[in-house]
């Protein structure tokens, strides 16, 4: 099912909706880019609620704005980076960055995925019987 379309009040959640034009998703692709390159952006969804937003509104935007499509793209890819460089240098907890690390790396996304389809595929297979030969009890005859 698709995400209802939605339109959120101004950031902060202050005034009437917001008219969404070229110039004003400029200003939100600039604004997301900037965010996501601070230290501190570790979580790309941090962005829309600090900023009044939920995924329908952001998959909408991102579908009408292409410019506003490529910052997100660009955002994903500056934080997944940096949470990839964070755990490897111990700084951040890999086992929860590795659950959600597919949000920011669409490599990972695609091979999680064609794991997922092997899996089910091979799910539906018969199984494979494999027999045990014992040959501890074997007798070995010599000449």
């Amino acid at each position: 099912m698709p995400p209802k379309k939605s339109n959120p009040p101004n950031p902060g959640g202050q005034g009437a909706p917001t008219k969404y034009t070229e110039e004003v998703m400029e200003k939100y692709a600039r604004d997301i880019l900037e965010w996501a390159k601070k230290e501190d952006s570790l979580i790309l969804r941090q962005w829309l609620g600090d900023n009044g937003f939920d995924y329908a509104w952001l998959w909408e935007m991102c579908e009408k704005f292409p410019m506003f499509s490529k910052a997100y793209e660009n955002a994903r890819v500056i934080i997944g980076s940096r949470r990839e460089l964070m755990c490897m240098h111990g700084k951040l907890n890999s086992t929860i960055v590795s659950k959600t690390m597919h949000n920011y790396d669409r490599e990972l996304l695609k091979t999680e995925r064609e794991l997922k389809k092997i899996e089910k595929d091979n799910e539906k297979k018969d199984p494979t019987v494999v027999h045990i030969i014992n040959y501890s009890d074997a007798k070995v005859e010599k000449d």
